[in-house]
């Protein structure tokens, strides 16, 4: 595997927040970025819920930046771990994630599996049900 990440459990019953769905920029401050430990950051963050949005930022390629960045998303934790490329589907390209960053909305309940091949980035998150209205 690349990287580090996490699974987070679900919860077994829905529950209700009774909040609007978050947006959530992935590695916070530290943004989407090689070394930065996901792991700890999405144990932090949790739970995720159906609805929220995780926003991915990084910097685009340049000549101080030879690691630039883009994002996969993996159908299963298999494909993830094993960083297998033909079953990922890029969901951001290397100049994406510049300015406000390239969103993804989670729409169902269920664990999502992203990754940065060029930075060796992972993060993996386990979406709770909710009972909440997704806003327009």
């Amino acid at each position: 595997m690349l990287g580090g990440g996490v699974v987070t459990e679900a919860r077994k019953e829905p529950t209700c927040t009774g909040t609007p769905p978050r947006t959530i920029t992935v590695g916070g401050s530290m943004h989407w970025n090689f070394g930065f430990n996901y792991t700890d950051w999405a144990f932090k963050e949790n739970p995720f819920y159906v609805y929220d949005t995780l926003v991915f930022k990084y910097d685009p390629p340049s000549e101080k930046n030879i690691h630039p960045h883009s994002v996969y998303l993996f159908p299963d934790m298999w494909s993830w771990i094993n960083c297998n490329l033909t079953q990922g589907v890029k969901i951001a390209n290397e100049t994406q994630g510049t300015g406000k960053g390239s969103g993804f909305v989670l729409k169902k309940w269920k664990p999502y599996y992203f990754a940065c091949v060029q930075a060796m980035a992972t993060i993996a998150v386990s979406v709770d049900e909710v009972l909440r209205a997704a806003t327009s």
